[in-house]
């Protein structure tokens, strides 16, 4: 593999598969966020955002409709 910064976007695409834009897009990402921006964030589970008290409450809620 040949480091970054010989890469142009047409060759990297051609090499990798993917669309010229896929090649921009994840570059873009790369530079505005670093290694985090190419982290893929579909379908992010919403339970990671919850304070401890809020997921107790989810669980509690899930356990009811259970019983």
């Amino acid at each position: 593999m040949r480091p970054l910064y010989l890469y142009n976007y047409q060759v990297a695409s051609e090499e990798y598969g993917v669309s010229y834009q896929q090649i921009y897009n994840w570059v873009r990402k790369y530079k505005e966020n670093g290694i985090d921006g190419l982290k893929d964030k579909r379908g992010k589970n919403k339970q990671q955002d919850l304070s401890e008290i809020e997921l107790i409450k989810l669980k509690n809620k899930k356990l009811k409709t259970k019983s």
